[in-house]
């Protein structure tokens, strides 16, 4: 079975591509909560958290989420949540490759990078928050 790379330029020109991503509900699986912005909140650092644990010690990037508002002013995040694991070019030319662990949300669990999210991430700023990464041989 062929799987298609899931690749996305950014809107610096900047190409990263995901090795590796986890799909999870937005809200874990969480079956009573109160929505408030401090519950979304705590949901967004949740998955960063979860991130490092699966994909190592390195810098997280949040794509701004659209959250929307039930109808009594209650805010929902999108109910897909991914993180995954991206790399790019390396900024300087001694090193193997960049990377960061990647968060986002959105309506539906494919395509990997959803048209609803897709204008956010293209906005991602690699350059000031990925890191670069040499192999130890």
């Amino acid at each position: 079975m062929n799987f298609k790379r899931v690749e996305i330029t950014l809107n610096d020109g900047r190409k990263i591509s995901c090795i590796c991503y986890i799909v999870s509900s937005s809200d874990r699986g969480t079956l009573i909560y109160t929505p408030s912005d401090r519950a979304t909140r705590n949901f967004i650092r949740v998955a960063e958290n979860e991130g490092r644990k699966l994909f190592g010690d390195h810098h997280v990037i949040v794509v701004p989420p659209t959250i929307t508002y039930d109808a009594e002013e209650r805010p929902n995040l999108p109910p897909y949540r991914f993180v995954g694991e991206f790399n790019s070019a390396p900024f300087d030319k001694k090193k193997c490759w960049s990377s960061a662990i990647v968060v986002w949300y959105q309506d539906a669990p494919y395509p990997v990078i959803g048209e609803d999210v897709e204008t956010a991430f293209r906005q991602i700023e690699w350059n000031t928050i990925a890191k670069d990464e040499i192999v130890e041989l």
